[in-house]
């Protein structure tokens, strides 16, 4: 099968260049012969300017692939209503919503995917990284690590931790990291925590990428996270929860530093108390959401 995969990957800092960058890897890792193309808004309009035409939107060979899929959100893709759809390959587009907001160009591709639980798409969440095989130790001291494009909570925690004489592993102010030396920077700690807020109705990327060190994952009880649920709808028991108040981080986080000083928690060991299971990375894995594109792809055309 060869993709085509359009999306703003030229867009510095940006979680949904992040993802199609992972999806850009996860599909070569599956033998699938799979092309990039930047529709950034600024590259699409030098080539515009260029007078290539269709080009501009889409390679000269667009009609040649199997599936064209777009990343799209509103504030990054948009002008993609104006590109020209010839007729060949199918049209599936991943559908980064702010809840609410939908694809004015919708009507032109065959599938649509949404992280979000969402009529006329097939479900797709944020998958975790699988193909990080060196990552480091945790540093030797108790460490709370915070990851996530918002920063949402960072201040938060770090009160606790300073509070506490804990050290805080937060992301060097202006650097952006390659996901995997993201992920290898939150392997350093002993638990890693996505603070959040309940004024967010979407679902956030940043816990999976803190699932992928395969660390603790503190979090806290929001919308944001109801993918992390069982069958049953309960809130899956390898990660610990809070509610989203400040004493509640902070109780959390006495009681894994108290759990961790009697050795409940060894770090990087499936099946010890409160951390990731392997069924949860199987669940979650890229490995499996290509899979399921692929097979949803197949069956589609």
């Amino acid at each position: 099968m060869r993709v085509l995969l359009v999306a703003n990957f030229s867009t510095p800092r940006c979680g949904f260049q992040n993802y199609a960058t992972q999806m850009t890897t996860a599909l070569q890792r599956a033998g699938v012969d799979v092309t990039t193309f930047d529709g950034t808004y600024p590259q699409v309009y030098a080539r515009i300017q260029e007078g290539l035409g269709d080009a501009a939107y889409f390679p000269p060979d667009v009609a040649s692939y199997d599936v064209v899929h777009l990343v799209w959100h509103p504030a990054t893709m948009n002008h993609y209503g104006g590109a020209r759809y010839p007729s060949g390959p199918l049209y599936s587009f991943w559908n980064g919503q702010p809840v609410g907001a939908s694809c004015p160009f919708q009507d032109k591709f065959h599938l649509s995917w949404s992280p979000i639980p969402t009529p006329g798409h097939e479900d797709h969440f944020y998958p975790i990284v699988d193909w990080i095989d060196d990552l480091p130790a945790p540093d030797p001291p108790f460490t709370v690590g915070v990851t996530g494009v918002r920063q949402e909570g960072f201040e938060q925690v770090a009160a606790v931790c300073e509070k506490h004489g804990w050290v805080l592993n937060a992301p060097t102010a202006g650097v952006w990291l390659s996901i995997e030396d993201e992920i290898k920077r939150l392997a350093r700690s002993t638990i890693n925590v996505c603070w959040y807020s309940d004024k967010h109705p979407d679902r956030s990327g940043g816990v999976m990428t803190a699932l992928a060190a395969k660390r603790p994952v503190g979090l806290s009880k929001v919308q944001m996270f109801d993918h992390l649920r069982e069958e049953d709808g309960s809130l899956m028991p390898d990660l610990f929860w809070a509610q989203y108040h400040e004493s509640s981080l902070e109780r959390m986080l006495l009681d894994v530093r108290r759990r961790w000083d009697r050795g409940e928690i060894r770090l990087g060991h499936y099946g010890n108390y409160r951390q990731p299971s392997a069924e949860t990375w199987d669940r979650f894995r890229w490995t499996r959401a290509v899979e399921r594109f692929l097979q949803v792809w197949s069956v589609a055309r």
